[in-house]
């Protein structure tokens, strides 16, 4: 990600010289001086960025290929060579990231390949047997032996894994175990509660994370997230609609006093404007019908507005919030 954040930083430092030179602040040939000593990404980190990205999407495509071969191959296998095969990948993606001096990124693809065996056999195994557990066991046990791999790797995209598995197997578990709106309630708890240990893990061991990558995908998960399990709430069961907007708004509140004057990341603070501005138009629009009983011709021309209005004092804000930041 190298290249891609010295671009990301030369653009960043080049607008704010601009804005500088524009309002008198510096001369021509100081702001020229300044941006030709901001770093340039060279072509070496170019191809290790994209060869970072073609092994990670090669990976993936790998594991599908994988599971999507098993399936449709399953009467023609035995037990013993579907289990076998599974095994044998696990093995060998294990023995890849612990033995020989490989790249850091190679150890992290073959932990991942790894992780994801792990829940290719406990399938097959579910599957073949007929268990008869339930799929959140699955998911939840997949989490749990994933740790130790995260563990060894230390490497936030497999910690990322990991908890995206866990959120499959707590999101199985509460349809069954919970109400319509406690869903909304674990899921919060659930995700806000790994946000708060990644970000104290962020500040006390400064090399974990340090771009942020990793805690600006984990709350953009949760905010996402949490107003897509709030909008799918106005759609459901009327009478959890309300205490889902209650959570939202409570939860929202949180992220906006973290992550605008706490640790201020304007990034993070996007991602739950597009969040907002959904829920901001599910609901605008079930009050105009459901409530004001208006035809719906009147009310989405009037909701295209208000959304419109929103968005440009969203994008004004959230410009606003980064040209302090960069000033800061």
């Amino acid at each position: 990600m190298k290249a891609w954040q010295s671009w990301y930083q030369r653009g960043r430092v080049q607008r704010a010289l601009a804005r500088w030179h524009a309002e008198g602040h510096i001369d021509a040939d100081v702001r020229v001086r300044e941006c030709a000593a901001v770093p340039t990404p060279t072509t070496r980190d170019w191809l290790r960025f994209w060869r970072d990205a073609a092994a990670w999407l090669g990976i993936v495509l790998l594991c599908s290929a994988l599971v999507c071969f098993v399936a449709a191959n399953w009467s023609r296998l035995s037990p013993g060579v579907r289990m076998g095969g599974v095994q044998a990948l696990l093995v060998l993606a294990t023995v890849c990231a612990a033995v020989g001096r490989w790249p850091a990124w190679v150890r992290t693809l073959a932990i991942g390949v790894a992780c994801v065996s792990v829940g290719a056999w406990l399938a097959l195994i579910g599957q073949t047997y007929q268990t008869g557990a339930d799929p959140w066991g699955l998911f939840a046990l997949w989490a749990v032996l994933m740790v130790p791999w995260a563990l060894a790797s230390g490497a936030v995209t497999v910690w990322l894994l990991v908890l995206a598995v866990a959120n499959v197997g707590l999101r199985l578990w509460s349809d069954i175990y919970l109400g319509r709106w406690q869903v909304m309630l674990a899921f919060i708890v659930a995700n806000g509660l790994a946000l708060l240990i990644w970000e104290r893990l962020r500040r006390y061991r400064p090399r974990w994370d340090p771009a942020r990558h990793g805690a600006r995908v984990l709350a953009g998960f949760l905010v996402i997230g949490a107003a897509l399990i709030g909008m799918g709430e106005r759609f459901g069961v009327t009478s959890a609609a309300t205490p889902a907007l209650a959570l939202w708004l409570l939860h929202s509140a949180a992220v906006l006093t973290v992550y605008r004057w706490w640790r201020p990341d304007v990034i993070v603070l996007a991602l739950w404007v597009l969040s907002a501005l959904g829920m901001f138009t599910l609901y605008t629009a079930w009050w105009f019908v459901s409530v004001l009983t208006l035809d719906t011709w009147i009310v989405w021309p009037v909701v295209a507005a208000l959304v419109l209005g929103a968005a440009a004092a969203s994008a004004r804000w959230l410009r606003g919030l980064a040209h302090a930041t960069e000033a800061a």
